[in-house]
């Protein structure tokens, strides 16, 4: 037989002869096989009796749903193999895909032996039906490993997937997940290659971290690390896997290392230049095994970077400090910390990641402000809710009583108010509006925030309201002073952000309104609304630098993680005050801007021995000094044209005619009634006019 003898028809079944033989037929008749062996190529057909066993019950439903899978047609080609002793007439995989009737799933009833039994509808899998995997936000090999879950095979499970992307996942409840007991123990040293202090020091360090960091960045929960320090620094024994723990362990003690005063250190039976070696030693070992930790999907590695990242951002590290950021944020992300958890997890487990995704967002939103780049975490893609308020022992010496104290509400507080300021943030710091800082919807949405700002502000429970007429005492407490610090950390949280806001109306008042209309659109902003904004932002940089009247609780501020992010707020409202002072030179409003500026270069300058941070904003704040006394002499010294030519050849306005009059004997008796007036208020206009700040510094906001 010739192939070329009549036209090709598609079929979608195999021919006799290469059912016979056991030949993959093709769709092409006379197919190749037939051709080459000179054959004729027939296709017999299967009695009605022998269909597939694809539909359990035909009678009961007489149209299937448009989403529930159909047989195939009765010219559908069978199987390439089948069994002899189970026909089947269903069309292949391929066949089905071709022809647009793909099956997701065939249920396990289809097996030999459960021809009556009716599968239930939880058991398929249909298009569009609830009972789908939800694939719209997962990769390719997580839509498989669902596929294979929801199929009930246990074929993926041994599979090796550490070279694709999202391979080896590992599921991980923290700092016990890896409390294996099977696992053997050994020696600590083996782990991490060095010894760890006494648990004497060690106690004294944590006592440390707790009291100076702990408080002001909630990344570890203390139940549960308290539970995990003790049983392996109490033993000296850990096993391989707890490797992340120990890593996390030794960054909490080089912060208890830096933050213990140097004339304390005799208490620990150190030097002050053994525990700089101590400190030294172990951030080697951090830096060492950081790569190897990230590969290994642990909370650990995002709790390790939260306070790494920090302490490099406070201690002249930031470039540093912003990588670690970006790797901690997508690692909490593969781990999807930034999605309720579907497993069922323990309370601790679970309040555990919750600590640990909202302080990645809170330092997102922080570096995003501090770096002026755009967020790393979008809100839209997280649905974690708050963590729980639970009081912790803040002791770990234990000459000290436990002392329990509720430290969550702040966390749960700075997370809200980061989430109120974050539409606005998007749209200063984001790619996508940063061409149009004055767009229209700007107005609204800064009246927006501002409203919600201020109901945060009203709503903050009494101890984390910063007191700002009462100091602390020696007989405070340290629940009253860790609460004290929290409040001054929401307060400067909360002007910072308000002068964030308002900032871009502030720096049109700042170069001068002419200079900015030539370059620049005309602004959306009406002028009340540019003058309230002013106003705001002077307020908020007043109050920052205010904090110099709280002599003890600043003294105790530097000597915390607190004392590089007031160094920045510090610099912030400088940098604000400067602006006002600038816009009008000789007014009184800048005259107390320049107070306020002194005021925060003294703190910067008290903070320098505690922050390279604060010793060079201390520099720079300086110069911006030496900058308003040169513009306040040049406006004192220049000459606002007193010569003769603008004397005599300066047109007159109605007030001075009349006192040149007065002077003169030349006022009409209607008219001398009206005593001239004398203006006094001349030394507070300035280059680019009267603002009248201050009527605005007096009203309310």
């Amino acid at each position: 037989m010739i192939r070329g003898d009549r036209l090709p028809t598609r079929v979608s079944k195999a021919c006799n002869r290469c059912k016979k033989h056991k030949q993959r037929c093709d769709l092409e008749r006379p197919c190749r096989h037939c051709v080459h062996a000179q054959e004729e190529c027939t296709t017999d057909t299967l009695p009605v009796a022998k269909k597939p066993r694809l539909r359990k019950d035909n009678t009961s439903v007489s149209t299937p749903a448009p989403t529930e899978w159909r047989a195939p047609a009765p010219h559908s080609q069978a199987p390439e193999r089948q069994s002899v002793s189970t026909p089947r007439t269903n069309a292949s995989s391929h066949d089905e895909f071709e022809h647009g009737e793909a099956r997701w799933n065939t249920p396990k009833a289809s097996v030999a032996g459960s021809h009556d039994t009716q599968p239930s509808p939880q058991t398929q899998l249909k298009r569009g039906s609830s009972d789908l995997p939800e694939f719209d936000a997962d990769s390719a090999l997580a839509i498989t490993r669902k596929i294979f879950r929801f199929q009930e095979s246990p074929a993926f499970k041994d599979r090796a997937t550490f070279a694709i992307p999202g391979g080896e996942i590992r599921h991980t409840n923290g700092t016990n997940s890896s409390n294996n007991p099977s696992a053997p123990l050994i020696p600590v040293s083996e782990i991490i290659g060095i010894e760890l202090p006494t648990y004497e020091v060690c106690n004294k360090l944590l006592e440390v971290y707790f009291s100076t960091v702990h408080w002001f960045s909630l990344v570890v929960y203390e139940p549960k690390f308290r539970a995990r320090y003790n049983a392996i620094v109490g033993s000296g024994l850990a096993s391989r896997s707890d490797h992340g723990f120990l890593l996390l362990l030794l960054i909490v003690l080089i912060m208890g290392c830096w933050y213990t005063p140097k004339n304390r250190t005799g208490d620990l039976g150190l030097t002050a230049n053994d525990m700089e070696a101590l400190r030294s030693e172990m951030l080697k070992v951090v830096q060492r095994d950081f790569m190897d930790l990230m590969d290994e999907d642990r909370l650990e590695f995002v709790q390790l970077c939260a306070l790494l990242g920090s302490f490099y951002l406070y201690h002249g590290r930031p470039r540093s400090s912003f990588s670690i950021l970006g790797a901690a944020t997508k690692t909490a992300q593969a781990m999807e910390l930034h999605r309720d958890s579907e497993a069922r997890l323990s309370f601790e487990d679970s309040e555990e990641r919750k600590r640990v995704w909202w302080t990645m967002y809170t330092w997102d939103r922080f570096a995003t402000i501090t770096y002026g780049r755009p967020f790393g975490i979008n809100d839209k893609d997280c649905n974690v809710t708050m963590p729980s308020e639970i009081t912790e022992n803040i002791h770990f010496d234990p000459l000290l009583q436990a002392t329990q104290v509720c430290l969550s509400t702040y966390q749960y507080r700075l997370n809200l108010v980061y989430r109120i300021a974050s539409p606005l943030l998007e749209d200063i710091y984001g790619m996508r509006s940063s061409h149009d800082t004055e767009g229209s919807g700007l107005p609204e949405m800064v009246a927006t925030a501002n409203q919600a700002l201020l109901e945060w502000q009203n709503d903050l429970p009494a101890h984390l309201v910063f007191d700002q007429l009462n100091d602390l005492t020696a007989y405070s407490t340290a629940e009253e002073k860790m609460h004290s610090l929290q409040a001054m950390s929401l307060q400067l949280t909360y002007d910072n952000l308000m002068i964030v806001l308002h900032r871009p109306m502030l720096a049109r008042r700042g170069y001068g309104r002419a200079g900015v209309q030539a370059m620049s659109p005309p602004s959306h902003f009406s002028d009340d609304m540019q003058e309230a904004s002013f106003k705001r932002c002077l307020r908020s940089a007043l109050r920052i630098s205010n904090l110099q009247r709280k002599q003890n609780i600043f003294a105790l501020a530097r000597t915390t993680h607190l004392v590089a992010f007031l160094g920045m707020n510090l610099f912030t409202a400088s940098v604000v005050l400067f602006i006002c002072a600038l816009s009008d030179t000789l007014s009184d409003t800048a005259q107390e801007a320049k107070r306020g500026m002194r005021r925060t270069l003294q703190m910067q300058k008290a903070l320098s021995n505690y922050a390279s941070l604060s010793m060079q904003c201390s520099t720079i704040l300086e110069d911006l000094v030496q900058l308003i006394l040169k513009k306040e002499l040049e406006e004192m010294l220049q000459d606002h044209g007193t010569g003769e030519e603008n004397t005599f050849n300066r047109p007159e306005n109605g007030q001075q005619q009349l006192q040149n009059r007065h002077i003169q004997g030349e006022v009409p008796p209607n008219e001398r009634g009206l005593q001239p007036q004398t203006y006094t208020a001349g030394l507070g206009t300035g280059l680019e006019g009267d603002h009248n700040l201050e009527a605005l510094i007096s009203s309310k906001v």
